[in-house]
């Protein structure tokens, strides 16, 4: 598999959450992203930082993720102080900034002190998550100068000699001026975990089992590679709200600082920003899933066609050696999801996945009782298909074929069937568009050829027993029909995905 480790600009379907704002992050009043509507930080998901940062080279790593721009600076440096400063040449100069009274740096706690102020007293400015906005700081700063106008402070007045000399309004707007942009430059590089787990429903996937080299050579310091895997589940892939919900925990830990927000910056207790602990991890991990959005295997299942050969037993299942054998025989009692609305045939019709998790729960509670594991979230799949001809024959990710039928194998010899879906036409109602049906497989067993199988009970057969077999190139596992009649029976299955225990 070919891993794309470089930044890749601009990708469709992969835009920014918030509209751009070329010249800024934008206040409050202006509709910006810092903060957000109920006052907390919202950031924008990774887009094409080129418009921001101006060009960028290929390889060059890009960690934008937040909203665009962010007019202003900090202060100082030397430079001429103006006279006065009004409201709209504050808001100018902390553009997309803000104050974090949980976080303030030495030099503003001093400049407060220095004012006879102190943190409580921007604390009183504060949102619940503890941001003070722009718009808030010039009446905080206005309280401090003498020039009698409510629409200026003066942040410089002539000393003897005529040279001017910071006010203490000045020096205080200049602390709050640095800090802002201090925390603009953190959160330019951040996302909150509302925008990172929306990423999840453009189905952004890192996959550990196709790292790219960036991400492998990062790993090991602030976030490791078993932190990944206690994300990543069964199938070795951090995807859904769920997982990308515990990936921006792992990661905002990470960046030195669980505040919310997962960061490649940092801002010390001196106020100057640099990398943060986990910046390398955090650049990689992001630069991957973005590579991983141009993949067909990664894509939303069911978006992409792709022509299939037809399958058959004789010419492509899988062999094992006697001496390699493990059969497995649950002797699970099959269940006819028409039986489940005997007086709605149509209903009927569309029950069985729930029939078939009733073969599987009914069988769970009788072996095992209390002890029995659930089913987890359909997010939580183990997906092999990524793409059907118009057979409703599938593609299939051969690595996630292979952790597949491994889960299947490790159930099975802990006493519990295995519910999976199945493809036998080009149908697109299910979450995966692929997903036709759903049966419950409880044996693994072998034939007088030696060909490996698992049996499984089919609900919409009448709870029968139906067999698939292991293609021995791709590891696909597939039903060879009959073609005699126009049941399920009689059509042939490709699995599309496994479904997974909590905790198993």
């Amino acid at each position: 598999m070919i891993q794309l480790n470089t930044f890749v600009p601009a990708l469709p379907g992969f835009e920014p959450e918030t509209p751009a704002d070329p010249e800024g992050a934008g206040t409050a009043a202006e509709g910006g992203s810092l903060p957000g509507a109920d006052g907390a930080p919202s950031f924008a998901p990774w887009g094409d930082p080129a418009g921001r940062l101006g060009p960028l080279p290929l390889g060059l790593p890009a960690f934008a993720y937040a909203a665009p721009g962010g007019g202003g600076g900090g202060g100082g440096g030397g430079a001429m102080l103006p006279s006065s400063v009004t409201k709209s040449d504050l808001l100018k100069e902390t553009k997309g900034g803000f104050i974090d009274v949980n976080n303030l740096s030495a030099p503003l706690e001093q400049a407060l002190a220095d004012a006879g102020s102190s943190p409580a007293a921007l604390a009183k400015l504060a949102d619940k998550h503890g941001l003070v906005s722009p718009e808030k700081l010039f009446a905080f700063i206005d309280g401090f100068d003498h020039n009698g106008k409510g629409s200026s402070f003066d942040v410089a007045t002539p000393d003897a000699a005529g040279s001017p000399m910071p006010t203490t309004a000045g020096k205080l707007y200049e602390a709050l001026k640095q800090e802002t942009a201090a925390n603009r430059e953190v959160a330019r590089e951040g996302l909150d975990a509302k925008a990172f787990t929306a990423l999840a429903d453009r189905h952004a996937v890192l996959d550990l089992n196709h790292l790219g080299a960036n991400v492998a050579k990062a790993l090991g310091g602030a976030v490791s590679r078993a932190d990944l895997e206690a994300v990543a589940g069964a199938d070795g892939q951090i995807k859904g709200r769920r997982e990308f919900g515990q990936l921006h925990a792992l990661l905002d830990r990470a960046d030195g600082r669980a505040d919310g927000i997962a960061s490649a910056r940092h801002k010390g207790a001196d106020g100057q920003v640099g990398d943060s602990a986990g910046a390398g991890a955090l650049r990689a991990i992001r630069d991957d899933i973005t590579a991983n959005l141009g993949l067909a295997q990664y894509a939303a299942p069911g978006e992409a066609a792709a022509l299939q050969p037809a399958l058959t037993v004789a010419a492509d299942a899988m062999k094992v050696e006697a001496r390699d054998q493990k059969p497995v025989d649950l002797k699970m009692k099959g269940v006819d999801q028409f039986t489940l609305y005997p007086d709605d045939a149509a209903k009927g019709g569309k029950a069985c996945f729930e029939a078939a998790v009733k073969a599987c729960t009914d069988h769970n509670r009788k072996q095992h009782g209390d002890a029995a594991p659930k089913l987890d979230a359909p997010d939580q799949a183990i997906q092999l298909a990524y793409a059907e001809d118009a057979e409703g024959r599938v593609a299939i990710d051969q690595t996630q074929a292979r952790l597949g039928r491994e889960y299947i194998d490790k159930v099975l010899d802990a006493g519990y069937p295995a519910v999976i879906g199945v493809s036998y036409a080009d149908e697109s109602y299910n979450a995966d568009r692929m997903t036709d049906h759903f049966v419950t497989i409880d044996r693994r067993g072998y034939d007088d050829q030696n060909r490996l199988f698992y049996e499984f009970k089919d609900p919409g057969a009448g709870g029968r027993v139906g067999r698939l077999y292991v293609d021995e190139d791709t590891g696909k596992l597939f039903k060879e029909g009959d073609h005699k009649g126009r049941y399920v029976q009689n059509a042939d299955y490709e699995v599309t995905q496994v479904r997974t225990y909590q905790g198993v």
